[in-house]
């Protein structure tokens, strides 16, 4: 699927995700940033239920027994402020890497738990976007390529000036790695 979304301080989220950053970061920390991931309880989650509003934790077994990881993936545009055009395309298994013409491509494993997990700017709504974790929990692989970082660096645009391919696939977790030889400087 193929949809806009509004970059705000020169990044996209991957809402809904946490990863292990790479040991040596190399050229994927041009393309891939490590930020604090957003807090998440673990325990004592609550919902109000029945006529009576009594409150009952809740604990969804199938995430119980993943890792709690303390750090969140973000993709580095090159603008600063301003719509980019993206494209999520999901495979069962790890697709073909696509032909010539992106600049910028790389591979990292981010860990989807039970809530949404999508790619857009920080106030971007999860209705609008393909949801990266369509086969549950779990860990997935995240193929992104990118072009035109180099554009409009560091300013604000009204029209889109970069293009993004992420290709999906559920995968044990593995090494982030940059695909391309060079990765865009800005």
């Amino acid at each position: 699927m193929r949809y806009l979304t509004r970059v705000e301080e020169s990044c996209l989220n991957v809402h809904g995700t946490s990863w292990l950053p790479p040991h040596v970061p190399g050229l994927i920390k041009h393309l891939v940033l490590d930020v604090p991931a957003p807090p998440e309880s673990t325990s004592d989650i609550s919902r109000l239920i029945g006529p009576g509003r009594r409150y009952q934790p809740r604990r969804p077994a199938a995430v119980d027994r993943l890792p709690v990881l303390d750090r969140a993936p973000l993709i580095r545009a090159g603008i600063s402020m301003g719509p980019v055009s993206v494209e999520v395309r999901e495979y069962e298994a790890e697709p073909r890497r696509e032909p010539s013409g992106w600049e910028d491509v790389a591979e990292f494993s981010v860990l989807v738990r039970d809530k949404p997990a999508y790619i857009g700017g920080f106030n971007q709504d999860f209705r609008t976007t393909p949801n990266i974790g369509t086969a549950g929990p779990g860990w997935y692989r995240l193929r992104v390529h990118a072009r035109g970082r180099a554009t409009a660096p560091d300013l604000v645009v009204t029209e889109p000036t970069e293009d993004y391919l992420v290709q999906v696939w559920r995968a044990d977790h593995a090494e982030p790695l940059a695909l391309t030889e060079s990765v865009t400087q800005l």
